[in-house]
C-alpha cells in the first residue's frame, strides 16, 4: 500500500510548483456553482499540469488550491491507504490520472471545512 505521507509529499510538491497560479482562498471564496465542474475535470484528465491549471477559472483554481490544502492536512495527521501504485507517474510536476481519479472519487476529506458542506445548528 502507497502511505499516507507519500501521498502528501506528492502533493505538497505539485502546489509549490504551481504556486503562482493558484488563489489562496478562504472558505467564503470558494464558489459552489464551479464544485461539480472541478470535480469532473479531475476525474476525466489523464494527467494535470501546471498549464492545465493555467487554463483554469480562478474559481476552479481556488477549489483546487483548498482540495490540496485539505489533503495536506489529514494525510499528515492520518494514516489513510491508497492502492498501490497511486503514485505512479505523478511528481512535482503532473498529477497522474490515478491520483486523480481518486481525488475526484473521494472529494472532501474534511467537508465541514467547505462552507457550502458543513453543518449549521438548525
Amino acid at each position: 500500500m502507497t502511505e499516507s505521507m507519500d501521498v502528501a509529499e506528492i502533493l505538497w510538491a505539485f502546489k509549490m510548483t504551481i504556486g503562482p497560479l493558484l488563489v489562496r482562498a478562504d472558505r467564503e471564496c470558494l464558489e459552489k456553482e464551479y464544485e461539480d465542474e472541478f470535480f469532473e475535470v479531475l476525474g476525466s484528465a489523464d494527467n494535470l499540469t501546471f498549464l492545465d491549471v493555467k487554463l483554469w477559472p480562478r474559481p476552479m483554481r481556488a477549489l483546487f488550491d483548498h482540495l490540496v490544502f485539505q489533503y495536506i492536512g489529514v494525510l499528515t495527521h492520518h494514516d489513510l491507504e491508497f492502492p498501490e501504485g497511486i503514485l505512479e507517474g505523478s511528481s512535482d510536476e503532473v498529477l497522474h490520472r490515478r491520483l486523480l481519479e481518486h481525488l475526484a472519487e473521494r472529494r472532501w476529506l474534511a467537508p465541514s471545512e467547505v462552507p457550502w458542506k458543513e453543518r449549521r445548528p438548525q
